[in-house]
């Protein structure tokens, strides 16, 4: 919980920049995405289909994530 300044207090700490702060204060984007945990990261298509979820924290610029990135946006070139 917190909001958007718990956000901006972790862009500030972390250098973010560039990402704007979205807060979903009454929980409508949870409910629409069925999302069970916070945080929730959903992997969507450029049709705009899931293709991926993950629960809880993720190491984003870890290695095995990369690699999981890599092969998603390879295989949605296809399309």
């Amino acid at each position: 919980m917190g909001g958007a300044p718990k956000v901006r207090a972790f862009y500030s700490e972390t250098g973010v920049t560039a990402l704007r702060i979205y807060s979903d204060d009454q929980g409508e984007a949870s409910a629409a995405v069925r999302s069970a945990a916070i945080p929730t990261s959903v992997l969507i298509d450029r049709d705009g289909k899931e293709i991926g979820r993950l629960l809880g924290p993720a190491e984003w610029d870890s290695p095995a994530a990369i690699d999981f990135l890599r092969i998603r946006i390879a295989g949605s070139k296809g399309k």
